[in-house]
C-alpha cells in the first residue's frame, strides 16, 4: 500500500465516483488482508457490498477503522460512522480513511 495524495484521491473520486471508490476499497482490503493475516480479501468484500446493496459500506468503514488503529493510525470509526449517516461520508471517509494509512507511525515497515 502507498502513501496517496488526498487531494488527487478527492479528484478521482469526483471524476470516477463509483468506480474508483470500488478499486479504492479493494486495494485497502487486499492491504489489510496482507498486513492483519485474518481479514477477508477485497473480492469478498466487493461481493459483500453488491449482496447487502451497499449497506455493507457501514460495516467494512467501521471495520476498517479499527484495523488501521491497530496499525497506529487514529481511530475514526465514530467519526466515519456518523458521517456515513448524514450521507456526506460516501465523499468525505474515503479521504479520513487514506489519511489514517497515510499517517501510520511505521508506514515504511509494512508498506508494500
Amino acid at each position: 500500500m502507498k502513501k496517496r495524495n488526498l487531494f488527487v484521491t478527492f479528484l478521482l473520486i469526483g471524476l470516477f465516483r463509483i468506480l474508483y471508490l470500488i478499486i479504492w476499497m479493494i486495494s485497502i482490503q487486499n492491504f489489510l488482508k496482507r498486513t492483519k493475516k485474518s481479514s477477508i480479501g477485497g473480492g469478498i468484500t466487493l461481493l459483500l457490498m453488491i449482496i447487502t446493496i451497499g449497506l455493507y459500506s457501514f460495516i467494512w468503514q467501521w471495520k476498517t477503522c479499527k484495523s488501521l488503529k491497530s496499525l497506529g493510525a487514529q481511530d475514526n470509526s465514530v467519526v466515519t460512522l456518523i458521517l456515513l449517516i448524514l450521507v456526506i461520508g460516501i465523499i468525505i471517509n474515503p479521504l479520513i480513511i487514506q489519511s489514517s494509512i497515510n499517517n501510520i507511525k511505521n508506514f515504511q515497515q509494512i508498506s508494500f
